[in-house]
């Protein structure tokens, strides 16, 4: 939830980044693409264009044409296909709401939520859109409305460890939800 990405994650967010190049770097990077080869590799899978992708994190600079040609003859060696943008969209809104669950402190949910949700999407998988939405508003109700400016009447105001409790039991709920196969695979249809 937290750090290594699995093989469905990494395709999902290159098939994401293919479609739309603005997605943040700090979900996908050549290293973590890599690391999961040298994971794969360390538990035993002995694909050699694996085993090269992996040797490819050595580079003091990881060549992203090489390490996409490796992939992709992984990917065909074992029939792997790749998912469907609808699909990408929730795999990235599960890694992003992991990555809030994850989170240590209130200015790094916030600083995250900022990042993603102030950017693009327009998808027409309509459970992204909600997702996108619900999670937009929980951004306004918790961090935003804080903000001197539009701040909220004093005695309505939680504490920061409130807003961070909350924010954080909704990202896990999310997250729960994102990560059982069976209601992504219905959500992506």
């Amino acid at each position: 939830m937290c750090n290594k990405l699995s093989l469905e994650e990494i395709l999902s967010l290159r098939c994401l980044y293919a479609y739309d190049e603005r997605i943040p770097k700090l979900f996908l990077s050549l290293a973590m693409v890599t690391d999961w080869a040298e994971n794969e590799v360390i538990q035993g899978n002995q694909s050699e264009p694996l085993f090269i992708l992996a040797s490819l994190g050595l580079d003091s600079k990881i060549d992203p044409n090489e390490a996409q040609l490796y992939l992709d003859r992984y990917l065909v060696e074992n029939n792997i296909k790749r998912p469907t943008l609808d699909y990408s969209c929730l795999i990235f809104f599960k890694i992003f709401v992991g990555r809030i669950a994850c989170s240590k402190s209130l200015e790094e949910i916030s600083e995250l939520m900022s990042e993603v949700l102030f950017r693009w999407y327009d998808f027409e998988n309509r459970y992204f859109n909600n997702i996108y939405q619900y999670l937009t508003h929980i951004y306004y109700q918790y961090f935003d409305y804080y903000i001197d400016s539009y701040c909220i009447d004093s005695e309505q105001q939680l504490s920061e460890t409130e807003r961070y409790n909350i924010v954080k039991s909704l990202a896990e709920r999310f997250y729960k939800l994102l990560n059982n196969v069976d209601m992504l695979t219905i959500l992506s249809k």
